[in-house]
């Protein structure tokens, strides 16, 4: 067994054939090298760089003037210093503003509802309509008086109108009762002569 000139030593490979390892070169019949192992394509490669070097005739420009190695001096150490630490200032609180209240608002003052008086200051008129919010639905009475005591019976009722019958009275109103709640006026216009309107308020016992 053999090497070729640049390959490591191995054990059983003593041997050192003068050639170069080569994927196309052989010694004694065997090829050399492989596309790996190919020290021949390497100095080809490089033969320009390796010519650039030299031929070793040059001389070296320094000496060394003893033989002692220079002292070994220890690195300088800069001194540590700590780091500058500010001082902590407690952050600033703003004083507490209580938030301010606005003064209660009073409710305004709603005076109490006064039961109208009619024209003539009666407990029942005669020829008028009273206005006002409607107090349930609205019934027939066989007359006035029966009316005024459905609302007197009713303690919501605050003021009461009655229609009578007549041919130019519309059946939707004919012996209509109303009972209100509120008053908001009197309606007087085209309004038949016996329509009764009233306030049990004003009135004495029935």
């Amino acid at each position: 067994p053999y090497r070729t000139c640049m390959a490591y030593s191995k054990s059983g490979y003593n041997r050192k054939a003068n050639i170069y390892s080569s994927p196309v070169a052989t010694y004694q019949g065997i090829i050399t090298g492989s596309e790996t192992e190919n020290n021949a394509r390497v100095i080809k490669e490089n033969r320009f760089a390796m010519a650039a070097v030299g031929d070793e005739t040059g001389t070296c420009d320094w000496a060394f003037t003893s033989t002692v190695a220079p002292p070994t001096v220890p690195p300088t150490v800069p001194p540590t210093v700590p780091p500058t630490v500010p001082p902590t200032v407690p952050p600033t609180v703003p004083p507490t503003v209580p938030p301010t209240v606005p003064p209660t608002t009073m409710p305004p003052t709603v005076p109490p509802t006064q039961p109208p008086t009619g024209p003539t200051g009666k407990c029942r008129e005669q020829g008028v309509i009273y206005q006002g919010r409607a107090l349930g639905k609205i019934k027939r009475a066989r007359n006035y008086k029966a009316c005024e005591k459905r609302c007197k019976k009713n303690k919501k009722c605050v003021v009461w109108s009655w229609m009578p019958k007549g041919k130019k009275i519309p059946k939707n109103q004919r012996k209509k009762c109303t009972l209100r709640q509120t008053f908001t006026g009197v309606a007087s216009n085209n309004v038949p002569n016996g329509a009764y309107s009233g306030q049990p308020k004003l009135c004495g016992k029935m």
